[in-house]
């Protein structure tokens, strides 16, 4: 989304009698850094708890899951300067991350969380590789 000011607001039209919910609705700027390479990798990270007694009977306390994410990026070396530049100005900062508008990839190319690692090698004369660790949040 572009232009959103403060005060503006977001409106949505369900056709049907169907019940709907959003359950967070995130707006923002969107910032391409490059191409997402293949070998793109996801991951979850389950938080519940399992325990074994001493006879043996086993207890599941279920928890929260968070996504992970791996990526590599080719960054045209035109772009390299400005994505530093994002990349330091969003640490810690939630953001939605994006390695696929591929639909049948989606369920683990959108991820909701802050970079937990991330390396930009100058390593062509044109193009640069960004090298991501997205840590998803509860």
């Amino acid at each position: 989304l572009t232009g959103f000011a403060p005060g503006q607001y977001v409106s949505v039209w369900i056709a049907g009698d169907t019940s709907v919910s959003i359950g967070e609705f995130i707006a923002g700027t969107f910032h391409q850094l490059g191409a997402t390479q293949y070998g793109h990798s996801f991951s979850i990270t389950d938080y519940s708890r399992k325990d074994t007694d001493e006879f043996g009977t086993t207890t599941f306390l279920k928890r929260a899951t968070a996504k992970r994410m791996s990526a590599q990026v080719r960054v045209p070396k035109g772009n390299y300067n400005n994505v530093v530049l994002l990349m330091e100005s969003i640490t810690s900062t939630p953001t939605v991350w994006i390695a696929s508008d591929d639909p049948e990839y989606s369920a683990g190319a959108v991820v909701y969380g802050n970079w937990a690692d991330f390396d930009l090698e100058i390593a062509y004369p044109t193009e640069n590789l960004c090298n991501l660790e997205i840590q998803g949040l509860i």
